[in-house]
């Protein structure tokens, strides 16, 4: 390969970066932020609708990201919801990820001393409190 071929090549890998790292980063914020309200969701919430996190926290686990990402950018155009082939990546990823990202929160969450959040409570907390100063803080430290 001559330079210039390389110089070609390379000058398109750096127009690519950015793209990746766009793509990168508003999937991980996706992810994180659709993890993170469901766990709040599922500690919060009744038990019925508990379960159907549940359910649905399942199901998201189990579809491959590539079949998301084709359900996403070919169905919704097919009810009329047309999106750009980035938006299909960051809703599909985000989404899949993020019920990955729900099962690590739960689990973090409790780890949280049961004895804590009894303080908390009796101290006068409601329970939005309590997992916002209290859980929050110690989940997202691991």
């Amino acid at each position: 390969m001559s330079s210039g071929n390389m110089l070609a090549i390379f000058y398109f890998l750096l127009k690519g970066i950015g793209n990746t790292l766009l793509v990168t980063f508003t999937c991980f914020l996706s992810a994180f932020l659709t993890g993170l309200t469901v766990a709040v969701l599922r500690r919060l919430s009744p038990l019925p609708l508990q379960k159907i996190l549940d359910v649905l926290v399942f199901i998201l686990r189990g579809i491959p990201i590539l079949i998301a990402v084709f359900l996403v950018y070919f169905g919704l155009p097919s009810i009329g919801i047309y999106v750009s082939p980035l938006v299909a990546m960051n809703l599909s990823v985000g989404l899949i990820s993020g019920s990955y990202l729900a099962e690590v929160f739960r689990g973090a969450l409790k780890l949280v001393e049961p004895f804590e959040i009894t303080v908390a409570k009796v101290a006068g907390m409601r329970q939005l409190q309590v997992i916002i100063n209290i859980e929050l803080p110690q989940m997202l430290r691991f």
